[in-house]
């Protein structure tokens, strides 16, 4: 019971709107060497809206069975990898159903010593301008939060350093990058027509 408590408290620290549907919270926690588990949490409509567009409106007739398909949706949307791509294993799936429903899973084969983790939760990528906060809580490491959402692909590699956790570049600049490259080379290009035309001016006739 206590160690449900905490785990709601940290969920509420996270600073999310239960209700909002475009929101969630993806969480790895620590709670004792070697115990991990994974938390997810987000309103009941997002649940609900991800179940019926991969499994259809009429694919469950109870909460039971409601349960049962939002356990196989997480399990085909979620990859928690480590080091040199170790993945780890989801495994005792709970559903806490409620306005804020909340799904968490034991992780197994997690490193003694981890260096780098990536996570990649695409759980609720059918809804528009999704975003899923990502903390990661271990002992004596800094709590930090990154966002997973449609410009990264729901994907964060992190590295370990000095015990604080830093993202790691993917392969490919991100949306934003690339829209930078693409203004700055435009605007080389219309300085390069302006100088030539001021140039074309200055010669003598």
């Amino acid at each position: 019971m206590k160690k449900l408590i905490i785990l709601l408290a940290i969920l509420s620290s996270c600073g999310l709107y239960a209700h909002q549907a475009d929101i969630s919270s993806t969480m790895l926690v620590e709670q004792e060497e070697g115990n991990w588990q994974l938390i997810v949490a987000t309103s009941l409509t997002a649940f609900e809206y991800e179940v019926e567009t991969h499994f259809g409106k009429d694919a469950y007739t109870t909460p039971q069975g409601f349960e049962e398909l939002v356990l196989r949706h997480m399990l085909n949307t979620i990859s928690i990898r480590f080091n040199d791509g170790e993945e780890a294993t989801l495994t005792s799936g709970r559903v806490a159903l409620g306005h804020e429903t909340t799904v968490a899973f034991t992780v197994r084969g997690i490193p003694e010593n981890i260096h780098q983790v990536e996570v990649t939760n695409t759980a609720f990528a059918d809804i528009h301008r999704n975003q899923s906060a990502l903390v990661v809580l271990k002992k004596d490491v800094t709590k930090k939060q990154f966002m997973l959402g449609a410009d990264n692909n729901h994907k964060v590699r992190l590295a370990l350093d000095n015990n604080t956790l830093r993202e790691v570049q993917q392969a490919g600049l991100p949306v934003s990058s690339i829209g930078l490259v693409v203004l700055t080379a435009v605007i080389l290009v219309l300085l390069g027509i302006v100088t030539y035309r001021n140039r074309e001016d200055l010669l003598p006739v």
